[in-house]
């Protein structure tokens, strides 16, 4: 029963997502395999968002660590038990809640021992800086105890990079890099753990950097600035890479950036749904970690918008009386929001 839920909720998903992002591109699927033991290692910049723009492109059903504090409503518990989704505890979460990530380490070593996908998240936290953080040593001891407790097991790790023209907009754009396949046997063969876990960490950090719009730390706020005034495409990599790499290191000049110019549709959107936009802005004011905000609006967005476009269908239908009207009135609502593109 729970397998079936998670194919309609990640059907679900998918759509929403589709709704959500006026652009929506995946390469290097052919990078991951049909079967056996992989871990995902992806850069963090949305919160769960992150996880859902993945595990809706990935034909495996792929189960993967989150932040604990989002368990602790037993409904979201039980929802995001359905899509797969194990807490990770961290120092912020209470000393005495780390013991419990012993047990969520021998369940990854069992989804992965199971010839299954993981994903994770090994930067360790979330951001919204265009660079990859420091990854963290989790992924590495995950992936070398599956190996203690199944030494042959072909164990693989896919390194993931997740673009966002802009991480916060509705309707904005974002592009999603499968890199190729790197073996992890030939890591652990080696006689030194804290070497071998230095290792591989570097090498799949290398992989990582390639996958996504990457400024270097010792650079970041002048290159960024700089970027910033060529008014890029953020889900394009190629183009932003190239970019960075012609960008000089000298110029402090800070960009100021340009008011968008909002259209008709853009208001249209807002008016017609008007009663969820004030529900989300209540929401969202509550939000303290702004890295958050979008993960909650998608979420929010999926349940809270179709019920009040079926409730006003409904509304509209006993008013006028006639079906062509309210069906009208429907499907105005549900193709507006695919017509609204977020523009450079």
């Amino acid at each position: 029963m729970k397998g079936i839920l998670y194919y309609i909720l990640r059907a679900y998903v998918q759509l929403g997502l589709r709704f959500y992002f006026s652009s929506y591109k995946v390469y290097g699927t052919e990078n991951i395999p049909k079967k056996g033991a992989i871990i995902f290692t992806a850069n963090h910049q949305n919160a769960f968002l992150d996880a859902l723009v993945i595990v809706s492109k990935n034909k495996r059903i792929t189960h993967f660590l989150a932040r604990a504090e989002v368990f602790k409503k037993p409904f979201f518990k039980w929802l995001m038990s359905l899509i797969n989704m194990m807490p990770i505890y961290r120092i912020r979460d209470g000393w005495n809640t780390l013991n419990n990530n012993e047990e969520i380490f021998k369940a990854c070593y069992k989804i992965l021992g199971g010839k299954k996908a993981l994903l994770i998240f090994p930067e360790g936290n979330h951001g919204f800086e265009r660079r990859l953080r420091p990854l963290s040593k989790g992924f590495t001891r995950i992936a070398f105890g599956t190996l203690t407790e199944q030494p042959e097991l072909d164990l693989k790790i896919i390194p993931v990079g997740i673009n966002y023209h802009n991480h916060q907009e509705f309707r904005t754009r974002v592009s999603i890099y499968f890199g190729k396949a790197i073996d992890v046997q030939p890591f652990y063969s080696n006689t030194d753990d804290h070497n071998a876990s230095l290792i591989l960490r570097n090498a799949i950090s290398t992989q990582m950097e390639k996958l996504i719009v990457h400024i270097p730390e010792d650079q970041y706020d002048i290159k960024f600035a700089q970027l910033m005034k060529m008014n890029p495409d953020f889900s394009n990599l190629q183009a932003c890479r190239e970019s960075i790499d012609n960008l000089s290191s000298t110029d402090s000049t800070t960009s100021v950036e340009k008011e968008k110019q909002k259209s008709f549709l853009y208001y249209f959107f807002r008016f017609y749904y008007l009663l969820p936009l004030q529900l989300w802005k209540g929401i969202a004011s509550r939000v303290k970690d702004p890295v958050m905000l979008a993960s909650i609006k998608f979420s929010v967005g999926i349940f809270l918008f179709p019920v009040f476009l079926i409730l006003q269908t409904v509304l509209v239908q006993i008013i006028f009386g006639e079906i062509s009207v309210s069906l009208g009135y429907f499907l105005i609502g549900l193709i507006l929001p695919l017509l609204i593109r977020n523009k450079p």
